[in-house]
């Protein structure tokens, strides 16, 4: 069938609520004597669905839900089995949009193809596609692949072993691009757009990261909250990815060893810290922060350490013969108010206890 195409209800900007360039299927005719259907190969190309939330709320997949929740194939029709040989969808594109909000979503340049697909068995997918957002901006290539088990229904569905690659732009950050990826079995209920990943690992900016995670709005702007651990890093490694250079400081060995536990969330724009609980070389420091990264730097926080020894972390002379030693580009444009408490300070040889420090950075202007 070529250039098939399904009419949006009435009340919707697009006249198609999804279109097919070609679908191709193949059925062996004598399992069907045994009441079983056996389809060799199921193609799709050049699929185009727009999902769309009008501006009275109204959504236009909800008959077509209602109707994949109805009597399934096999039982509809007294089927003994269902086999598939094989999915194969290439050139396709998925839309979401949000008339009230202005959201757009768009999964492009997609390609889905799989292995036999038989029941009580796991399904094998490989996913390549082109991602965009409009809010906030962002532009991203992902390719997938993982192990589906449809068994506990239609709208929820299993991908275990489910590995994520990501490169993706961010034309508004400071980070103008950004590569994540991923290993984890995740449970994903199409219905509430919601997923769990359950024994995730994951890397981004060097660093390595593990957790369990809540997410939401997966079709959107994803929100990811849950515990993480992240492993121990060193910190002028990180300010490499961040695009900015520590100085050199007096012990060579400062900052190689951090690592921490906290609660965290994000939807790519902003970023919070609860419940930290950090090693930073030998001090402990617990407490939160709450960090958003666009339009402008906002940076907000409240910590408590155990211990400080600032001889450790004084700044020595730059070989560069650069003077300044101030994060200047940081400080004209970062929005920061936090207060730090130390249980013990040492420096050059004296001891300041229960120490409170507030700072601020607003306008270009310091202040502590």
């Amino acid at each position: 069938i070529h250039d098939l195409a399904i009419e949006n209800p009435a009340g919707f900007s697009n006249e198609t609520f999804a279109s097919v360039g070609e679908y191709d299927v193949k059925v062996k005719l004598v399992p069907q004597l045994q009441k079983r259907l056996v389809i060799d190969r199921l193609v799709m190309h050049g699929l185009d669905v727009v999902f769309e939330k009008n501006t009275a709320g109204e959504n236009n997949w909800s008959d077509v839900a209602a109707s994949a929740e109805s009597e399934s194939v096999k039982s509809k029709y007294g089927l003994e089995g269902l086999v598939i040989g094989g999915i194969d969808i290439k050139d396709s594109r998925i839309s979401w949009l949000d008339r009230n909000s202005g959201k757009q979503f768009r999964v492009s340049r997609m390609s889905l193809g799989t292995q036999a697909i038989a029941e009580a068995e796991a399904l094998p997918v490989e996913i390549k596609a082109y991602v965009e957002s409009n809010q906030p901006e962002w532009q991203a290539a992902v390719k997938a692949t993982a192990k589906l088990d449809f068994a506990e229904g239609r709208q929820v569905f299993n991908a275990d072993g489910l590995k994520l690659v990501v490169k993706a732009l961010l034309p508004d950050q400071n980070m103008e691009s950004f590569s994540f990826a991923m290993l984890a079995d995740s449970e994903i209920n199409v219905k509430t757009h919601t997923a769990k990943l359950n024994n995730a690992r994951f890397s981004a900016l060097g660093q390595v990261a593990s957790g369990t995670f809540e997410v939401e709005d997966i079709f959107s702007v994803p929100v990811i909250q849950g515990p993480m651990k992240v492993k121990k890093f060193e910190l002028a490694k990180l300010a490499k990815y961040l695009k900015f250079d520590l100085p050199q400081m007096a012990d060579t060995q400062a900052l190689k060893k951090i690592s921490l536990t906290a609660s965290l969330k994000t939807d790519f724009k902003t970023i919070q810290l609860t419940d930290i609980a950090a090693q930073i070389d030998d001090s402990r420091v617990t407490g939160f922060i709450n960090i958003v990264t666009s339009p402008e730097s906002n940076i907000r926080y409240d910590l408590k350490a155990d211990k400080l020894n600032l001889d450790t972390y004084r700044i020595v002379e730059n070989k560069s013969g650069d003077e300044t030693l101030l994060p200047l580009e940081f400080v004209r444009t970062t929005d920061l108010e936090g207060v730090l408490a130390v249980a013990s300070i040492t420096a050059d040889g004296s001891e300041l206890t229960n120490v409170r420090i507030t700072s601020s950075i607003n306008n270009g202007m310091v202040e502590a």
